[in-house]
């Protein structure tokens, strides 16, 4: 969190905020290994091989300014580059006297926030913010990998353990421009989440199970907003007069701000 609060004859401060994150997971069973589950086939216990990431990053600018021209600017951007897994098996056995589960997935939960506020004779409150989240969760099987289970086999690309994962994305600009003479600039809020989940089945490889095989390949539960305001304080009183009228006659609320 960044806070400025400035003012002078001509005050024009500025933030630009910049979070870039690149990351690589990688869990591989390599050609020759085996991986073997003994005990008794009435109380196995668990199975499980998997990658689970996990995300969250925050940017918020609060900036106020005044003076004769004041002009504040905030610009936040939260970027995940990549985000790539891959849960890999080789040339290997795996054997489950219970449920075989393989999972890999990423909860995410980004956030840009800017709120730019000026005073004065004249000014624009500019706000901009950016999120992005790119992500690719991959299940590979290769050539002569051998999956067997008692139960059932569970291959499951967009999962975190038992549950699908889950993506946050939220963008917010906020301007308010208090200023006599008003210049007004449209707030940008742009999110974004771009999810790839892949279950990857190669020729030569083989699943069996018992009872039944899973493949489950899922985006997950999405929450993805871009959300900017912009206001002054004419269009404020405009707004608060129009619905002080309006509730006289039981209509509804209006906004004059930019949205």
């Amino acid at each position: 969190n960044i806070k400025s609060a400035s003012g002078g004859a001509i005050d024009v401060p500025a933030m630009i905020s910049r979070v870039t994150v690149d990351a690589v997971t990688d869990l591989r069973v390599l050609d020759g290994a085996e991986i073997i589950q003994t005990g008794s086939p009435f109380d196995p216990g668990f199975f499980n091989i998997g990658i689970t990431t996990d995300m969250t990053l925050s940017d918020r600018l609060f900036l106020d300014a005044g003076g004769a021209v004041a002009v504040p600017i905030g610009d936040s951007n939260v970027r995940v580059n990549s985000n790539a897994s891959t849960v890999t098996i080789g040339d290997a056995t795996l054997l489950s006297l219970g449920e075989m589960s393989i999972y890999n997935g990423g909860n995410a939960d980004l956030r840009s926030e800017v709120d730019s506020t000026s005073y004065g004779l004249a000014g624009a409150a500019t706000s901009l913010t950016r999120a992005t989240y790119n992500a690719a969760n991959v299940i590979r099987l290769n050539n002569g990998a051998d999956l067997e289970s008692l139960d059932d086999v569970r291959l499951m690309a967009g999962y975190v353990k038992d549950s699908v994962q889950s993506i946050k994305i939220r963008a917010e600009a906020r301007a308010f421009n208090k200023t006599a003479f008003p210049i007004n600039i449209d707030p940008v809020a742009d999110a974004t989440a771009n999810t790839l989940s892949l279950v990857d089945i190669g020729e030569g490889s083989k699943v069996t199970a018992v009872r039944d095989v899973y493949l489950l390949s899922e985006a997950g539960r999405r929450d993805v907003l871009g959300y900017g305001r912009g206001k002054d304080l004419y269009r404020q009183v405009a707004a608060e007069i129009a619905n002080t009228l309006g509730d006289l006659v039981g209509a509804e609320d209006v906004s004059l701000d930019i949205e």
